[in-house]
């Protein structure tokens, strides 16, 4: 038996310093009460300090007070995948801090990055991504997802941070105006010539020549130029159909019409 605080004899609680009403309402050094008002060792897992209830404050990382309980809970028992977390006393309510590697927050849950986004490159609070794997890249400043490179972009030539494509595949070159594309190389350029770089065609042909102000182009010849007659480099028609004749010989790109009454067969 043990003294009570109202003054009554009444039967030891073990471990007990205080007894009201044939209730422990105070333990021991070295001990707390739990739900049931027993005094029980100081065993809380993830409890940084204690009090005559329970603990009443818990590491800085992984765990949150259960004001309910005196209990230290994890973060990841109430939010998955939550690695740090705070309670909100005032909206009584666990908040998120930070979720596992790869993972960002979304509405107080976590989320997984987009796969193809390299890890360490998602923002954990809001999971856009700044670099993804080989042949893919984030589509702008604030994409969550990763797009895939071109198909036509040499393997490597992709840039992951902007999809940019410094090399496209055979008979392909960026596309100037968005250089994340391939674009066909000019049709009249001969066939795997074109620059995969910068799309610029060495030689044209079936009567036609590179363009003078854009080397990606090919422009017709001199519609009197003979087939095949004219260079597909300088445009130069080196001979003309029947009743024409080139207007300055190796150098004139133009046909003139042969005089009227010069007979046809004579004008050359």
């Amino acid at each position: 038996t043990t003294l009570e605080d109202n003054g009554r004899c009444v039967t030891s609680i073990t471990n007990c310093r205080v007894i009201l009403n044939s209730v422990c309402v105070a333990c021991n050094v070295g001990y707390y009460l739990d739900s049931n008002a027993k005094c029980v060792n100081k065993t809380i897992e993830g409890c940084t300090a204690y009090s005559p209830l329970g603990c009443r404050e818990c590491s800085t990382t992984g765990y949150y007070l259960d004001i309910s309980s005196h209990i230290c809970k994890t973060c990841s028992s109430t939010i998955d995948s939550c690695t740090d977390c705070d309670f909100m006393c005032q909206e009584n309510k666990v908040k998120c801090i930070t979720c596992l590697t790869h993972q960002y927050l979304n509405e107080n849950q976590c989320k997984d990055c987009d796969s193809n986004c390299v890890v360490g490159s998602c923002a954990h609070n809001t999971g856009y991504c700044s670099e993804c794997l080989k042949g893919w890249y984030p589509d702008n400043s604030t994409s969550i997802l990763c797009t895939a490179c071109d198909t036509n972009c040499v393997d490597g030539k992709c840039s992951t941070t902007n999809g940019t494509c410094s090399q496209c595949q055979t008979n392909y070159h960026p596309y100037p105006e968005n250089k994340r594309q391939c674009v066909l190389c000019h049709e009249y350029c001969i066939k795997d010539t074109c620059n995969t770089i910068n799309g610029e065609c060495p030689e044209c042909f079936d009567n036609h020549f590179i363009n003078p102000k854009n080397s990606t182009d090919c422009v017709g010849c001199d519609s009197n130029c003979a087939k095949n007659k004219c260079n597909g480099k300088t445009g130069i028609c080196n001979e003309c159909n029947q009743g024409w004749y080139p207007e300055t010989p190796t150098t004139s790109m133009n046909c003139t019409a042969c005089d009227s009454n010069c007979i046809t067969e004579s004008c050359s």
